[in-house]
């Protein structure tokens, strides 16, 4: 096994991981030397591709591979794939829609359709944003792992913020109110439609209406290679 192989072991194990990586266990589980994993994960990190936890000295990925991933769907064109189902969920419901993705513990808009209303929302394709904060967020954020959920509403309850632009009060309590019920939504529709890494959702300010759209279940690909349309989910 060359040294090219190595890195892109270990990195596919780091990131299949379900937690941090100590340099023990992956030399046990690649069957490489510790000499050779520390090696390999120390120019990782001089690169900024890991970083170490200071405390139990363990490894995990950096935003840089989700930089890498992105590009990666820019190259498979899921703009592209997406933008027929973002017009029909802007015709569907007069809003900005937008196609939303996960990075790390924060979501960032890669494509969107703009409402054809006079006054409008402008989607910052590229700019990174809270996933405690509009309905493609909450989408996502829903079928995280417990303490990821715990993670992001400990930002949350870092920002002070109790009422949103649009004058919803919001809590800690109101926000695991609100994934409970997209999950509960999401759990009566058939296995197939498992909930994405990428969503399609329309304008945030639809959560103040107490209405979301199909934003949990609807993995853009699928739907393409099944012929399925986009739905709604009126609680």
């Amino acid at each position: 096994m060359n040294t090219a192989e190595r890195v892109v072991d270990i990195l596919d194990a780091v990131a299949s991981a379900d937690g941090p990586c100590g340099v023990s266990e992956l030399s046990r589980q690649l069957k490489i030397g510790k000499n050779n994993i520390f090696r390999i994960l120390s120019a990782l990190e001089d690169k900024g591709w890991i970083e170490q936890d200071t405390e139990t000295k363990k490894y995990s990925l950096t935003g840089a591979m989700a930089e890498v991933a992105f590009r990666a769907l820019s190259q498979l064109d899921i703009q592209k794939i997406g933008l027929p189902y973002l017009h029909e969920l802007q015709q569907m419901t007069g809003e900005t829609s937008a196609l939303v993705i996960r990075v790390e513990l924060e979501r960032t808009f890669i494509s969107s359709v703009p409402s054809n209303q006079s006054v409008r929302h402008v989607v910052p394709v590229g700019e990174r944003r809270e996933l405690w904060r509009g309905s493609g967020g909450k989408a996502i954020l829903a079928f995280m792992t417990e303490d990821e959920i715990e993670a992001v509403l400990r930002q949350f309850s870092d920002t002070g913020v109790s009422v949103l632009a649009a004058g919803q009060v919001v809590t800690v309590e109101s926000l695991r109110a609100e994934l409970a019920q997209i999950r509960n939504q999401a759990s009566r529709r058939s296995p197939e439609n498992a909930p994405p890494a990428c969503v399609v959702c329309p304008h945030p300010s639809s959560i103040t209406t107490r209405r979301w759209w199909d934003a949990s279940a609807c993995p853009v690909p699928r739907l393409v290679s099944t012929g399925k349309k986009p739905s709604t989910i009126v609680p």
